[in-house]
């Protein structure tokens, strides 16, 4: 999750490019890259899943740390959905929901 949020927040930060094709390019990268024999249906999803930390964000490169407390928060929520939901849909959509939730109470704490 570091690397999908940490790349569509840089990838908005250092080019002109909306967030959504940000997240969009670090997740064709991210899916390009990865191994064949690494790859699974839940760390192409996690990866996705993470970009919406990083497209969500209106923090300033210097504070890029603030990213960790939410992206902590949404590894958490996964464990404790495992097997929750049926399939991925609904269990990222919740996820990315709290994610960006708990990033938008910290951004209003600061």
């Amino acid at each position: 999750m570091l690397a999908g949020t940490f790349s569509t927040f840089f990838i908005q930060q250092l080019t002109l490019l909306t967030p959504v094709f940000a997240s969009s390019l670090a997740t064709i990268t991210f899916y390009l890259l990865i191994p064949r024999k690494y790859r699974s249906r839940h760390i192409e999803a996690l990866f996705f899943c993470a970009t919406f930390l990083g497209m969500t964000t209106r923090i300033n490169s210097q504070e890029f740390y603030l990213l960790l407390i939410p992206i902590i928060i949404s590894l958490s929520v996964y464990h404790l959905l495992k097997k929750q939901f049926n399939g991925l849909g609904g269990k990222l959509g919740t996820i990315a929901f709290i994610g960006c939730l708990s990033l938008l109470i910290i951004g209003r704490s600061f």
